[in-house]
């Protein structure tokens, strides 16, 4: 894989200051002198949350304290770090009771989840999830992952006050699976990500005679960058690398007719789940397609049930395949597949899930399951 971001430098490991935020999921393009992003330079240089609003601070939680006040947001930022601290000491000091070596991760996340908003101690009864030496030792792992993380986001501001410049760079970097990335090449930051990755763009790809091959395309919604006109890319995989639609009317332009149908599609879109679905099936025949859903009454829906109805209308053949990824309870879950056979006559519930019959050798199949910390809806139509 592929990526260009903005990287400070000057540090024993080079720390990435662009693209999605690992805790509060804002989007920066931008950096200012100091490390602080885009996002909260254009809001006036105010730090997010704390305003009252149901918006995240830059912890990524949900603090209701209303603090007008920047001086006032820092200083909850930096208690909030302070308690991360001394819940960390909380995990190194404690002994569970018992030595099973299975870890309930339905459990654990609710422990490392809960009461991140508020600036408290984990209580005793929290602390009794944590069932065995595996599960304390990763919730430590989990509390000095977030630490760092926290201390990096916070750290613009420190150098705004004591006016410390940091060195960044744009890096090119080459990763393999879940290798270490590689650095192909440094240029100078100036300022402006989007216009030196138009110039690297046009450096790579410009005047090619051929498509080029690239199994997986991601694209960055929230930050795209214009792609040299006459560029034709023959993929596989087409991926979003974080929320916003993903702008497939540019995107088919310079993808290469022999993509199609793409074996995988995946998308974090907010407010457009139906509309994206409709024009995925559009652009791909027997699409494998991973939609992680921001709005998750989308599947309580009637355009849930339209798109449902429109894979029986159009007889959508076996291997097609949609999954939609929840932060939601198994309750939830079982409320959708409830919602499905009330509102299609067809729809039989057995176990998990809920079987449409289309013809004599296939069925829409609608399950779900709990998969790497979150459930996975699963639409497929399957031969019976």
């Amino acid at each position: 894989m592929y990526e260009y971001e903005i990287y400070q430098v000057d540090r024993e490991e080079k720390l990435r200051v662009s693209g999605a935020g690992m805790l509060n999921a804002s989007w920066t393009c931008n950096v200012d002198e100091f490390g602080i992003p885009d996002y909260i330079t254009k809001a006036g240089g105010m730090l997010p949350g704390n305003n009252g609003r149901n918006e995240r601070n830059l912890f990524g939680d949900y603090d209701l304290d209303n603090f007008p006040t920047n001086e006032g947001r820092f200083l909850k930022l930096e208690s909030r770090l302070l308690i991360e601290k001394q819940r960390l000491n909380q995990f190194k000091t404690y002994q569970p009771e018992e030595n099973n070596a299975e870890i309930d991760y339905e459990d654990f996340n609710d422990l490392l989840f809960v009461r991140r908003d508020v600036a408290e101690m984990y209580t005793d009864e929290e602390l009794k999830v944590l069932k065995n030496r595996k599960m304390v030792n990763e919730a430590i792992e989990e509390t000095e992952d977030r630490i760092k993380l926290m201390e990096n986001k916070i750290l613009p501001f420190y150098n705004q006050k004591n006016n410390v410049h940091p060195k960044f760079e744009i890096l090119l970097t080459k990763r393999k699976g879940n290798s270490p990335p590689v650095v192909l090449e440094r240029v100078n930051y100036t300022g402006d990500l989007h216009k030196a990755g138009e110039n690297l763009m046009k450096f790579m790809f410009s005047n090619r005679r051929h498509a080029i091959q690239v199994t997986t395309l991601g694209v960055y919604p929230k930050c795209s960058t214009q792609l040299p006109h006459d560029l034709k890319i023959r993929i596989k995989n087409l991926k979003s690398r974080g929320e916003g639609p993903l702008e497939l009317e540019r995107l088919s332009q310079h993808i290469d007719e022999s993509s199609y149908p793409l074996e995988i599609l995946q998308s974090f879109d907010t407010e457009r789940e139906y509309r994206l679905c409709t024009s995925i099936s559009s652009i791909s025949e027997k699409p494998k397609v991973h939609i992680a859903l921001r709005r998750h009454s989308y599947l309580k829906e009637q355009a849930f049930i339209e798109f449902i109805r429109n894979w029986l209308e159009t007889n959508k053949p076996i291997g097609n395949t949609y999954g939609f990824e929840i932060w939601y309870p198994e309750e939830y879950c079982t409320e959708v597949l409830n919602f499905v056979k009330d509102e299609i006559e067809e729809a039989v519930v057995v176990d998990k899930c809920v079987e449409i019959t289309m013809t004599n050798s296939k069925k829409l199949k609608i399950s779900y399951a709990f998969i790497s910390n979150n459930y996975i809806f699963k639409m497929a139509v399957v031969a019976i």
